[in-house]
């Protein structure tokens, strides 16, 4: 009678240990990525996640930010601060590097005319890399208010 007792109360044990090992709570800043079979199959969000044992694992992504102090060098070769999250909307910078793009879209274009045609006194321009770009912003805003350029590159100093 005993016996029977201490079987099911082992099996019960087992049970437990099978369903708390199922149950996850996942914090807002973290996300999980569940491989079931090893293979990919999603991500989830924050709060109380559900897996099935043996079957799925989940790996925690940590999503907050770490600023690490770097100590001014020429170059970074190892263990230098894990990035972040890429996003779009971003900047990209390249020193040394003159780009063959112009500075205005076509929506800075139209911003430009918008804010002129309301009386804007001055205009500004970032991410100037050359001369020809401050002139081709010259050019739209001519006679009708000022232009402010963020020189960006040495090459771009040569328009005064």
């Amino acid at each position: 009678m005993m016996l029977d007792y201490s079987i099911y109360a082992a099996l019960a044990a087992v049970v437990i240990i099978f369903f708390s090992s199922a149950i996850r709570i996942q914090r807002e800043y973290e996300r999980g990525v569940v491989f079931t079979f090893g293979r990919f199959t999603g991500v989830k969000g924050p709060g109380l996640i559900i897996l099935i044992p043996v079957v799925q694992q989940m790996v925690r992504v940590d999503l907050r930010v770490v600023v690490q102090e770097v100590p001014p060098q020429d170059v970074i070769s190892r263990g230098s601060p894990r990035v972040g999250v890429i996003s779009s909307r971003k900047g990209v910078n390249l020193p040394g590097t003159i780009l063959d793009v112009s500075p205005l879209t076509a929506k800075d274009c139209a911003d430009f005319e918008f804010g002129l045609r309301f009386g804007v006194d001055w205009v500004t321009l970032s991410f100037v890399q050359k001369a020809p770009d401050v002139l081709e912003a010259s050019g739209l805003i001519g006679d009708r208010g000022g232009l402010v350029a963020r020189i960006e590159k040495p090459a771009a100093q040569a328009v005064r």
